[in-house]
């Protein structure tokens, strides 16, 4: 499918996993409906990547970024306390407790050339397919723009794979121990 506007033409391709964005400036990957494991999903980007260099030429890189969006479903206030470790909860009144159920945060740091954004929200209403569903979300953003290889090189597959590593640790440190021990997590 090809879309037009005033910023260029938009393509997408869509499988029953994965789905491509491309624009002028921008390429995105999602996976479609579930996670469907790094080892599938990197092999995919990998692939897509591929074909995109042979058909594409002098394509370069602005930007090179990962996102990973977690929704835990019906949480309320305890939900949220259960979920996260303290530190991002930071929004505390001062006894440790949150006020506003609708909790929202954001926090923003650099480190090495990388930029990690962490969005929190709880009593997000999602509507992934045909019911309404209430929850919290995570989502997670780690990308650069500093020192990024050419788009023919074999380092962008590396740091794709290195950003995940990073939003893969980024994830696990922010979530509570017991709760983190509660999930059946696969990469």
């Amino acid at each position: 499918m090809a879309e037009g506007g005033a910023e260029g033409k938009r393509i997408i391709l869509q499988n029953e996993q994965f789905m491509i964005l491309l624009e002028e400036r921008s390429i995105i990957f999602e996976n479609v409906k579930s996670y469907h494991l790094w080892s599938n999903y990197f092999a995919f980007i990998s692939r897509a990547i591929d074909v995109i260099k042979d058909v594409k030429e002098n394509l370069f890189l602005e930007r090179v970024g990962l996102r990973y969006v977690s929704f835990f479903e019906k949480s309320d206030m305890s939900a949220i306390q259960k979920v996260l470790k303290k530190p991002f909860l930071m929004v505390e009144d001062e006894l440790g407790h949150i006020e506003n159920p609708n909790f929202y945060g954001k926090f923003i740091y650099s480190r090495n050339d990388i930029d990690y954004q962490i969005q929190i929200g709880n009593k997000i209403e999602l509507m992934p397919e045909t019911e309404l569903k209430e929850g919290c979300v995570i989502d997670l953003d780690i990308s650069t723009i500093n020192s990024l290889p050419d788009f023919t090189s074999d380092e962008l597959y590396k740091l794709i794979d290195f950003l995940h590593h990073e939003e893969k640790l980024l994830f696990i440190s922010i979530l509570n121990k017991g709760f983190l021990d509660s999930l059946t997590i696969k990469y």
